[in-house]
């Protein structure tokens, strides 16, 4: 299974995701025998809400991360130089999650993106200067 980022749970950032994962696939590891089910009722006791992505009846994707990740920076030191930004089409055919901000005349942008449902996700931070408009 894929573990996608995005609903609701507490902030999964640095050590405290790292155990959160970790709390996870120990609960998944002690499964005896390991079915569907009983990964999904882990994932579920652990915060994690199904991702809308079954394959061959199974939910393949599980999301949490960025739910965390974007209050970080709403909450940040920049929060009051932010201004939330359209998102484009481009944005949302690349990103699983993404939010938007203006600083500076830049562009920030936080999301996340999975290349592949069997490659993990990534959380992608990027501060960007607007291309000349046309």
């Amino acid at each position: 299974m894929s573990t996608e980022p995005g609903s609701a749970g507490e902030p999964m950032t640095g050590a405290r995701s790292l155990t959160a994962v970790i709390a996870l696939l120990g609960g998944v590891r002690g499964l005896a025998p390991l079915t569907a089910g009983g990964a999904a009722a882990r994932f579920s006791a652990h915060g994690w809400a199904p991702g809308g992505r079954p394959r061959n009846g199974v939910e393949t994707s599980w999301d949490k991360v960025l739910a965390g990740f974007l209050p970080e920076i709403e909450g940040s030191a920049l929060a009051g130089h932010l201004v939330t930004a359209e998102r484009t089409a481009a944005d949302e055919d690349e990103f699983i999650e993404v939010a938007k901000w203006t600083i500076d005349g830049r562009i920030l942008t936080a999301g996340v993106i999975q290349q592949d449902t069997d490659l993990p996700v990534m959380v992608v931070v990027a501060l960007e200067q607007p291309g000349p408009q046309v």
